[in-house]
């Protein structure tokens, strides 16, 4: 059995330890490089006291501590010796070794072994030795400088021979796996829960982030939405490259509502290689506009017909002196042509918002909701509002009048009569418009007139509150009787009318119709009390057979209540071809 040295006592021990290990750590400062602070993971006693004994008494055993670095990344050059392509040619090893025995060790790596990554690898491993009594966990740190050409072999696991040699010049080797990870990780996909993408203080943004692997690194920067650095941002590693990011605004954020604002995503992999993610953009609002009046301007009664237009008045309170208003009025016409829309801006933020309605509109007669929206030029957006619109595009019934006597011998008439779903009545006299008079709730209405001597002919005509009209009424005649008069229509068709009016009251109206021959043709008689008479004449004799056109003498007689009468002589033409219904 060789010989066995004295065992160093632990205070030297670390000394040692900590001189062979600062070496390296003095040179990487000087030399502008970078190196991590590790967790190493040390075996415990009772590990150490389990494991399997050694046959011989003599045994190495190394445990490789499998941390993150031992990967390659490109974080630039370690110095001036790089070859300038910006590959990361550094990093640190952190390897366990347990001794099972009392011994002397040298351990180191085997530079070797490098070829196989790219030839001009300049190795600067550093081993040490060390005495130590009993079973012991050695901590090994080597710098590998690891320098890649343009032509640098492809990204990938490598191994790297770890020898540990006692004093007896036995060899433990075990083989330590080193990634070679230049490769940026690749941000797939970052979406904000429920496709959202507006947000108010005391809000929280939740974003699901599908990375290209897992284990990576992700940091959020939320600045340009919320300026209050104590406003929590939570991520959470879902697997297989799903990450949950989590920020909630602080109600004390002060920033402005604004579009497009950049929230800066940056993910990191074990290796160290970093992509940044610019492209996903939120939007802040916590002032939205506010609806606070609206009114319609050209419909006193809130109706509406087609070729109508309907114009809406809103105000609203905004931090935005501009705004885009929208009134949706495609529920209102079947023929809705956008054409015929228009938003005009007022003083301040008042606005207006027209429709013309087409003359090709079929929508039933009816109310309806028209919705109106307004957004800033961030990204706030009003409350939904609601204006109502009562459509009349159907016109109402025809206009009737009450029954009027035929003559009267006051010109001062009143028209009565029955205007349903009307407002308002137009009355003409003789074809020429007297005024238009208002209906009331049951749909009557009374007109007040001036009769003129002689015939006065009305007609009436109805408006709704759309403005819908009515075609013409069926007309009321009525008589001024002021001296007495006959009326024969020229030429007489059958069916015509006789008309006799009296200066003074009668009880009855005799019209004898005779031919040129000599012969009575026929006989007409209305033996009532009236100011006005009208005797209808079918054109037949008093045999009932249709007479033939030609040239008759009419003899009136009008017989009044005094007992006196009054005879009259008048010629007229019968035309027998066409009759009057």
């Amino acid at each position: 059995m060789p010989r066995r040295t004295a065992a160093i006592p632990p205070m030297l021990r670390f000394l040692v330890v900590a001189l062979v290990l600062g070496v390296p750590m003095i040179a990487s400062i000087v030399d502008g490089q970078e190196r991590k602070s590790t967790r190493r993971r040390r075996l415990t006693t009772e590990e150490m006291r389990t494991r399997p004994a050694a046959t011989d008494g003599l045994r190495l055993l190394l445990r490789n501590s499998k941390l993150s670095e031992t990967y390659i990344s490109p974080r630039g050059c370690p110095d001036s010796t790089c070859s300038g392509d910006g590959v990361q040619d550094f990093t640190i090893i952190s390897y366990d070794i347990v001794a099972q025995d009392s011994l002397t060790m040298h351990v180191t790596l085997d530079t070797a072994a490098w070829g196989q990554i790219d030839q001009t690898f300049r190795g600067d491993i550093r081993g040490f030795e060390l005495r130590a009594p009993g079973p012991t966990v050695i901590p090994f740190d080597g710098v590998i400088r690891y320098e890649a050409t343009s032509e640098a072999r492809l990204d990938g696991v490598y191994g790297v021979i770890i020898r540990a040699i006692d004093d007896t010049g036995r060899v433990e080797v075990d083989t330590l796996s080193l990634v070679i990870d230049r490769v940026e990780p690749i941000v797939q996909s970052v979406t904000p829960l429920g496709g959202r993408t507006s947000y108010r203080n005391g809000e929280t943004i939740v974003l699901d982030l599908l990375a290209d692997q897992a284990d990576h690194h992700v940091t959020a920067n939320f600045n340009n939405i919320d300026n209050d650095p104590t406003a929590p941002t939570e991520i959470y590693d879902l697997g297989n490259g799903h990450y949950e990011i989590r920020h909630t605004i602080s109600e004390q954020n002060t920033k402005v509502d604004a579009a497009d604002l950049l929230v800066r995503i940056r993910l990191t992999d074990l290796a160290g290689n970093e992509t940044p993610y610019n492209a996903l953009r939120l939007c802040l609002s916590n002032q939205p506009p506010v609806l606070l009046s609206a009114r319609t301007l050209n419909a006193p009664e809130g109706a509406y017909k087609n070729e109508s237009l309907i114009q809406i008045e809103t105000t609203w309170q905004s931090s935005d002196t501009v705004l885009t208003v929208r009134a949706d009025f495609k529920g209102l016409d079947t023929a809705y042509d956008s054409t015929r829309y228009v938003t005009t801006r007022l003083t301040g933020n008042r606005y207006h918002s027209s429709y013309r309605l087409s003359d090709a509109n079929q929508k039933p007669d009816g109310s309806y909701l028209v919705p109106i929206v307004a957004s800033d030029r961030g990204c706030g957006v009003s409350p939904m509002a609601f204006v109502t619109i009562v459509l009349d595009t159907e016109s109402p019934p025809v206009p009737v009048f009450d029954a009027a006597p035929s003559g009267v011998r006051e010109p001062a008439y009143t028209l009565r009569g029955t205007a349903a779903g009307s407002s308002r009545v137009l009355i003409l006299q003789n074809e020429a418009l007297v005024d238009t008079f208002l209906v009331d709730t049951a749909g009557r209405f009374e007109v007040p007139v001036t009769l003129v001597s002689g015939t006065n002919r009305f007609t009436a005509e109805g408006i709704d509150v759309a403005g819908n009209k009515t075609v013409r009424s069926v007309p009321v005649t009525i008589i001024l009787v002021t001296d007495g008069y006959v009326t024969i229509p020229v030429p007489f068709r059958p069916g015509n009318a006789f008309q006799v009016g009296t200066d003074q009251p009668a009880r009855g109206v005799r019209i004898e119709l005779w031919t040129l021959g000599g012969d009575l043709a026929r006989l007409l008689t209305d033996e009532s009390t009236a100011d006005v008479y009208t005797l209808t004449w079918d054109g037949r004799d008093q045999a009932g057979e249709r007479l033939n056109s030609g040239p008759l003498i009419a003899i009136i007689r009008t017989d009044f209540t005094d007992g006196s009468s009054a005879t009259e002589k008048r010629a007229l033409v019968l035309t027998a071809g066409t009759s009057t219904p």
